[in-house]
This record gives structure tokens, C-alpha cells and sequence, in this order.
């Protein structure tokens, strides 16, 4: 575990047998950044982090090696960010994208493998490398499904873009950015509407390795004061959808008020 002392533990349950290193999780600028846990649940496998980290370079399969009841599942892919200039765009929690499902109740081991020639591409803002190799258990689950739901619709004054939180991360689909599929209404016959005319500078994301909890649109015209806007979502299923594939409720509706 890179040189740091821990605690191992093993647990018996219900015929799996989890095996765990519990590390000291170390803090301060100069700390590098711990691999700190895993869950996996279908083709997904989600890890943690002691501090948010991003990547140095693009994913590479051979950052990790996940394995299913003894047999390999390749990672495609995983929803770090590359380090913008400050690298202050990390994350401690990231999914991996699974090559196979892991059936319900596998046991699966997830390694962060030592990268030539540094150790890892995975990085805090202060520069620091995660500590490889590292290996966390999991017992798979089975996916959950809960629908995700709106929770909040924001704009400003005066500005031709909206955002849209949800209540887990979404990613979309297919999802045209037409009255289809989004509209916003003043409820007031005298006034005409904006409408959603594209992707803000936050889009959502096209698969479960960029999943996010908001993401924005723009609109034709501004947002006005003194005015309450009704933003409804009226997708096709699996247009807006979490990472276990459940749809967002349709219609779903919030209220921007601007009074």
C-alpha cells in the first residue's frame, strides 16, 4: 500500500469473504491521494478518493484491474476529468465503466495498478499522485431503481441560460433541445416565451462515465424580473436517465421565481 502501515480485515457474509486494508488517510497539501473504497452494482463499478483527483493524461485500461468471482473485467473507461490548468477540477468519486455485469452477489476485487513511469496519472491540484497500487473488495449489488427527479431550475436576471439539478447524476440520450422535450412558460398569455434553443456551457453528459447532477441549456431571450418561469421536462424514456438506466419521471416541472 505504498509503503503506508494499515489494518487488515476480513469479513465473512452470507458466502463472500471481503478483504480490507484500512489505511491511515493522510492530509496536508503534500499528501498524495488515497484510493479509498469501491462499490459495484451491475457494469458499474464506483471508487473514492481521499482528495479530488484528475487525470494527468486520458484513461488508460491498464490504470485498473477489476475481477469477478476470479474472472477479469476489463474497465472501458472512468469519469475522472482531465486536470484543467489548475487541476482544480477533481473528483473523489468516480465511476469505472465494466466490460460485463457483475451478476448480483459476485465477489469483485478493484486494483489501482501502479503507470509507468510515475506511479499514476491520477492527480491532486497540488500535483500529488495517487499511492499505487491500492485494492478495495466489493460485493455486487443489484442495480438500484429509484427514478431521478428534478429538485431545482435556476437562472439570473437578465441571463439566456437556465440550469436543471437533479436529485442523482443524469446523463442524456437522444434528448433534443426543442419544445418536445423542454419548455419554459410565464403562464401569462401577453408575454412571449423563451424557448430552449441548445446545450449550455455545462451539457449533460452522453454517457454514465460523464453522469452529472445538473447540467444547462440556453434560451432565445432573457429572463425577466418580477416574473415566475415554469421549466417542464418532457423526455422520451431513456432520453434522461441515471446510471442504472431509470428513467427520469416525465413530465417533470420546476418553478424559477424571479420576483
Amino acid at each position: 500500500m505504498g509503503g503506508i502501515s494499515g489494518t487488515t480485515r476480513v469479513t465473512y457474509a452470507d458466502g463472500t469473504v471481503s478483504l480490507n486494508c484500512d489505511v491511515p488517510i493522510p492530509t496536508g497539501p503534500t499528501a498524495r491521494p488515497v484510493y479509498s473504497g469501491a462499490a459495484v452494482s451491475a457494469n458499474i463499478a464506483t471508487v473514492t478518493f481521499s482528495k479530488p483527483v484528475c487525470h494527468d493524461t486520458f484513461f488508460s485500461p491498464t490504470e485498473w484491474t477489476v475481477v469477478v468471482n476470479g474472472f477479469p473485467d476489463p474497465p472501458f473507461g472512468d469519469g475522472v476529468p482531465i486536470c484543467n490548468a489548475a487541476a482544480d477540477n477533481g473528483v473523489t468519486t468516480a465511476i469505472l465503466g465494466l466490460t460485463s455485469a457483475a451478476p448480483n452477489g459476485a465477489f469483485v476485487t478493484v486494483t489501482i495498478n501502479f503507470s509507468f513511469p510515475a506511479g499514476s496519472s491520477l492527480r491532486d491540484r497540488d500535483g500529488n499522485l495517487t499511492r499505487t497500487p491500492q485494492t478495495h473488495t466489493a460485493t455486487a449489488t443489484a442495480p438500484e431503481t429509484i427514478r431521478p427527479l428534478v429538485t431545482s431550475a435556476s437562472a439570473g436576471i437578465g441571463a439566456t441560460s437556465l440550469t436543471i439539478t437533479f436529485s442523482e447524476p443524469v446523463y442524456c440520450t437522444g434528448l433534443s433541445f426543442s419544445a418536445d422535450d423542454l419548455t419554459v412558460t410565464d403562464n401569462d398569455p401577453d408575454t412571449v416565451d423563451p424557448f430552449v434553443t441548445g446545450a449550455g456551457t455545462d451539457p449533460c453528459g452522453t454517457s454514465p462515465l460523464n453522469a452529472d447532477t445538473s447540467f444547462s441549456v440556453t434560451t432565445s431571450a432573457p429572463f425577466l424580473p418580477g416574473r415566475a418561469y415554469t421549466v417542464t421536462l418532457t423526455p422520451e424514456p431513456f432520453e434522461i436517465r441515471d446510471i442504472s438506466n431509470n428513467s427520469l419521471l416525465s413530465p417533470s416541472s420546476h418553478t424559477i421565481d424571479l420576483h
